[in-house]
């Protein structure tokens, strides 16, 4: 409330803290956070170390830390808690003084997250040449292995721009009228084909594509 008590709090908020014993309305918030700190290893951008906490005084700066942050209009921020999960944190402020403050426990997001950095890390690194198009048939990703092979320098020469921009005539009709058919057909294409640029150039790849339910597409070539 206005007075930084506390007016509710649900079963899942005394879970994901260690509250054993109910908090009881009208208790003042900054006793919830006294208790709740020795759960949690980091505010945001401010790492906490209890074992090397000088005293008392440090410990309230935690909990004004803490206050602070609340009242900052709409706030919203990640709590790391010592057993590793990780609560989104949204502190919303309510007419008549005093805040919402939710939790939403998004380590299964986060690690979610931090696989497709990896996937998108290996791609990258990956030999072989591997790129998305979307329905319209624009790059929106391509490693450096896939735009050197088009004869591009790096992926930003290629982002954007449409299959069509970098094949000769032949193979963009073979595409359309071929390939693209059963692809739509089959949900998938493999094959190895000479495929010629707009400078003449011959690549002779093996190419997967592969379509995902968005509508977009997948390309592997490989030499």
């Amino acid at each position: 409330d206005n007075q930084e008590r506390v007016v509710l709090a649900n079963r899942v908020y005394h879970e994901q803290y260690g509250f054993t014993k109910p908090i009881k309305p009208g208790t003042p918030y900054r006793a919830v956070l006294d208790q709740a700190i020795g759960q949690i290893k980091q505010f945001d951008d401010l790492v906490i170390d209890l074992d090397d906490m000088a005293g008392f005084e440090d410990h309230q700066a935690i909990v004004n830390y803490r206050l602070n942050r609340m009242k900052a209009d709409n706030s919203e921020w990640e709590q790391e808690l010592k057993d590793g999960r990780i609560l989104l944190v949204r502190d919303t402020p309510i007419p008549g003084g005093g805040y919402v403050s939710l939790r939403t426990d998004v380590s299964r997001l986060k690690d979610i997250e931090q696989r497709l950095r990896q996937q998108l890390r290996a791609m990258d690194l990956s030999t072989d040449g591997i790129a998305i198009c979307n329905p319209q048939g624009r790059y929106t990703y391509v490693n450096v292995t896939f735009a050197r092979m088009l004869g591009q320098e790096n992926p930003a020469q290629v982002m954007g721009r449409t299959w069509h921009d970098f094949y000769e005539r032949s193979v963009r009709n073979n595409f359309v009228n071929q390939v693209m058919p059963g692809l739509y057909q089959k949900t998938n294409w493999r094959e190895e084909v000479t495929l010629t640029l707009l400078d003449g150039t011959e690549l002779h790849q093996e190419v997967t594509l592969d379509l995902l339910p968005t509508g977009e597409i997948i390309c592997i070539a490989r030499d």
